[in-house]
């Protein structure tokens, strides 16, 4: 039996210590020349977010931390494929910004001085939400440990977990601030 599946893919919001965006202008089809976040198919052997912190050292030269799940978005109209799309909140950790070999450029930016065009639905899906005083709403992670914890600790989980989005510049938040770090387990390859 052949199932025709969308694909899975990931994307980064990589915010620099300025809270800045970083973004690369593509060098292929589809949106050639257009600004994007950092993006790519995930490959066989990888989860979510290691291709996440690849697409961004491979397209951009910006090596990643996850901070984690901001987004899944199901992507229709890509002329290649329908995929779905993990939007990962990610910091920079080191690099400078430069071309990959799908990009003719990359760069940190401002959410208020956003270069133009910017390609596929990046701009209205994630950016815009980003700058919008209400940006992404609260996670169902935070209301379960609420529950879970009782009304006590519910506002104190709720004020060490937000995540504020101003486009001057975003609080990201640190290892301290109540945000666990990633997890560092490896999960099994699916190589031989």
């Amino acid at each position: 039996m052949l199932y025709q599946n969308p694909a899975s893919a990931a994307a980064g919001v990589v915010l620099n210590a300025c809270g800045e965006i970083l973004l690369v202008r593509r060098a292929i089809e589809p949106f050639r020349d257009h600004w994007a976040l950092p993006a790519g198919y995930q490959e066989l052997d990888e989860g979510p977010e290691e291709t996440v912190v690849r697409e961004v050292l491979e397209e951009a030269g910006i090596e990643a931390e996850v901070l984690g799940l901001l987004d899944l978005l199901f992507v229709r109209d890509d002329p290649r494929k329908p995929a779905n799309v993990a939007v990962f909140l990610c910091r920079a950790r080191g690099g400078e910004p430069c071309s990959g070999r799908e990009a003719n450029g990359a760069g940190w930016f401002r959410l208020d001085a956003l270069p133009q065009p910017i390609g596929f639905d990046n701009y209205a899906r994630i950016l815009a939400r980003l700058a919008r005083a209400e940006g992404y709403p609260e996670s169902p992670w935070i209301r379960l440990r609420g529950l879970l914890d009782g009304p006590e600790r519910r506002s104190e989980a709720l004020s060490r977990a937000r995540f504020s989005f101003s486009p001057s510049r975003p609080r990201i938040p640190g290892p301290r601030s109540g945000v666990t770090s990633r997890r560092t387990a490896r999960r099994p390859s699916l190589r031989p």
